[in-house]
């Protein structure tokens, strides 16, 4: 059975489908009153000039795989971490589309060259309109990743939960995915 916090708040539904998630996230608030990271509408809201932004607790902290002196510069992975040093997720630009592909194969190309690891499952939605492939990569002796492709235009971006093997890690991940939007043009 799948966890009914594996709904993600701001991914469109149409139809009957909408009806479904709305009753999911409804019954996901009152069976987890008190998901990891607490109540979202106090989370920090954090602002790339890439033009996305995405919610977090406070205890993660904020900073650029490459060092960067501004993680909000768009063209660097920011990844957000608990004060163990703990990466929880990370988000990264990636190359952008190729006008040649349509959306679809150019996610799913993207998916198969930039994890090794074997795809476990694959689930197509949109945040806010833009395509999004949703991708669990992992082995039979290896951690399980989840990673969320993001087409906007021809700008593409990875979001990144490394470890989502922990039920509290995998479900605050949900919840901060939820949060990913885009800036107004």
């Amino acid at each position: 059975m799948r966890p009914l916090l594996g709904v993600y708040g701001k991914l469109r539904a149409i139809g009957a489908a909408g009806c479904l998630v709305a009753l999911g996230l409804a019954l996901a608030a009152q069976m987890y009153p008190q998901a990891p990271g607490g109540d979202v509408s106090k989370w920090i809201t954090f602002s790339s000039r890439a033009g996305w932004n995405i919610k977090r607790p406070s205890d993660l902290s904020v900073s650029s795989c490459r060092q960067c002196d501004d993680p909000t510069d768009p063209d660097v992975i920011v990844a957000f971490f608990r004060s163990s040093g703990e990466v929880v997720a990370m988000v990264e630009p990636l190359a952008d589309k190729s006008p040649t592909l349509s959306a679809r194969e150019w996610l799913s190309g993207v998916a198969r060259g930039s994890i090794l690891s074997p795809i476990i499952s694959e689930e197509w939605t949109s945040i806010e309109g833009a395509p999004t492939l949703i991708v669990v990569n992992g082995g039979p002796d290896s951690d399980r990743s989840e990673n969320v492709y993001v087409l906007r235009g021809a700008k593409t971006w990875a979001v990144r939960f490394p470890d989502i093997r922990d039920a509290g890690v995998r479900t605050l991940c949900r919840r901060m995915l939820s949060t990913f939007s885009f800036s107004p043009h």
